[in-house]
């Protein structure tokens, strides 16, 4: 036979113990039907299961207690903001820089990319080539700059891979050694 356990039982076949945790529970209409014969175990059981969550439960509020508001705000904030971009005209600008610096900035700019261009051509190509298909690229891209100034970062190459290694040495796809500290 098959008993329904309403949470807003006033007379019932089960312990007065569990007949005291079921009173805890907000009023609800909801039911469950259940064996009566079963009753005491399942409450039993849902504890028991409550109990062995909560490390879990712990675990998760202690590293939530850990981050730094700013690692956890921007996907929540981008969404009621909105993202956009300075022009490059305005991340040059952006400090309220005059016109002769703002025109230097340009020019050092353009030097950085030429530059950055003419050092790794073939991790640039590289990159490109396996730009998505790896998860660790996000934290070698662009995602890193502050998100009004990602489209100038974009123009930048700064993605070097290694081909090789030598000791605690890197070697790029363009043959540059590189000292790994990490």
């Amino acid at each position: 036979s098959a008993f329904k356990v309403s949470f807003l039982p006033t007379t019932s076949p089960l312990s007065p113990d569990v007949h005291f945790l079921l009173s805890l529970l907000p009023p609800s209409s909801f039911q469950i039907p259940l064996p009566v014969d079963l009753l005491d175990e399942v409450v039993y059981l849902s504890i028991g299961l409550g109990i062995l969550l909560l490390p879990e439960l712990y675990k998760r509020l202690l590293t939530l207690s850990a981050m730094h508001v700013a690692s956890i705000a921007p996907p929540y904030v981008s969404t009621v903001l909105g993202s956009f971009s300075h022009s490059d005209e305005k991340c040059l600008r952006a400090d309220g820089a005059p016109d002769d610096i703002a025109k230097k900035r340009e020019e050092a700019f353009q030097a950085l990319i030429n530059k950055l261009a003419k050092l790794f051509p073939k991790s640039s190509k590289i990159y490109d080539e396996i730009d998505g298909k790896f998860s660790d690229i996000r934290f070698f891209d662009v995602k890193k700059v502050f998100f009004p100034f990602r489209e100038m970062a974009k123009k930048l190459s700064v993605c070097v891979v290694a081909t090789s290694t030598s000791g605690p040495y890197l070697i790029d796809g363009d043959g540059h050694k590189i000292l790994d500290v990490s």
